[in-house]
């Protein structure tokens, strides 16, 4: 049966034929990384992110302690983040009411920052808020409301993700 075909020597592939090879695979190698089938990889990771920061600064209100602080002691009153419109990042902040005994957090606040996080390449946020979480409930200030905070990729903004932190503090991805 095998009669009629020639033996083909077997001393492996040439170097054009190699060349080839690697230049097919630089090729699609290319178009995978200018034409990320996934644009909202990053978009997904950046809600993530912001998500939980939320929860940690919520969480470092409500572990903050008011009570039984030696005098002269500032006081967190709040924890929070602040989103600047078409940023690619936002700010971790604290604020004090003032030292231990003295503690006013309705009037006599100083705001620190915490950090400053930087958000993946080409994703910015689309809305300008402040969300604080006061101390020591950790409930988001104003509570009345549930805000939205829009991420969307910078230069496709038909991109978006939505966290939305509602009024009893829980903090959700759509």
């Amino acid at each position: 049966m095998l009669k009629h075909f020639k033996k083909i020597d077997s001393k492996g592939m040439s170097f054009i034929e190699l060349m080839a090879v690697m230049f097919i695979i630089l090729i699609f190698a290319t178009f995978v990384i200018l034409f990320d089938p996934r644009p909202g990889k990053n978009l997904e990771i950046a809600a993530q992110q912001l998500a939980t920061d939320l929860r940690l600064v919520q969480n470092m209100a409500m572990a903050a302690e008011k009570m039984g602080l030696p005098p002269g002691e500032y006081i967190p009153c709040s924890y929070g983040i602040y989103f600047n419109f078409a940023s690619p990042s936002y700010t971790l902040f604290e604020v004090y009411g003032g030292t231990a005994p003295d503690i006013n957090c309705t009037s006599t606040l100083v705001s620190y920052n915490i950090e400053e996080i930087d958000l993946p390449a080409g994703i910015e946020i689309a809305t300008s808020s402040e969300i604080t979480f006061s101390v020591p409930l950790g409930k988001k200030s104003p509570v009345a409301t549930t805000t939205t905070i829009v991420l969307r990729i910078a230069n496709d903004p038909g991109y978006l993700k939505n966290v939305i932190i509602t009024a009893g503090g829980s903090i959700d991805i759509e």
